[in-house]
């Protein structure tokens, strides 16, 4: 499926620029400036930046079981529990105003990224659809 390849390529891209780097690499104060609270401690960060570096890693297997027209239900399943899950707690925590003391940009960051993974989720159930 061409669309499911995609959509995991997009994935890959979006989830390592917006998240893995910044959680991995940035320090502190990059966080602050961007008018987002500083991950406490730190270390914390790292090892979610490392977590979704590891999903991205699931999706790249994703990508090559479509290329060898192998089922990628496994890769499916892993981002609907991602980021149907993790939407449901960017959700949650944007309705219950968590962000509210943060930057515009900030808040907006944190919106996009739980409306994109409400839709990725969505997407990702028709694919299942497919490959059950």
């Amino acid at each position: 499926m061409k669309g499911l390849r995609g959509l995991f390529i997009r994935k890959i891209i979006i989830t390592a620029v917006f998240l893995c780097i910044p959680l991995l690499f940035f320090p502190a104060s990059l966080f602050e400036l961007a008018g987002i609270q500083s991950p406490q401690p730190l270390i914390i960060a790292r090892l979610l930046g490392i977590a979704y570096f590891a999903l991205l890693t699931g999706y790249w297997g994703g990508i090559k079981a479509l290329a060898n027209n192998d089922n990628p239900i496994h890769v499916i399943n892993m981002g609907i529990t991602s980021n149907g899950l993790g939407g449901m707690v960017f959700l949650y925590f944007g309705m219950t105003g968590r962000w509210s003391a943060w930057s515009l940009g900030a808040q907006i960051y944190m919106w996009l990224l739980t409306v994109g993974a409400i839709i990725i989720t969505i997407n990702l159930f028709k694919a299942r659809k497919i490959y059950m």
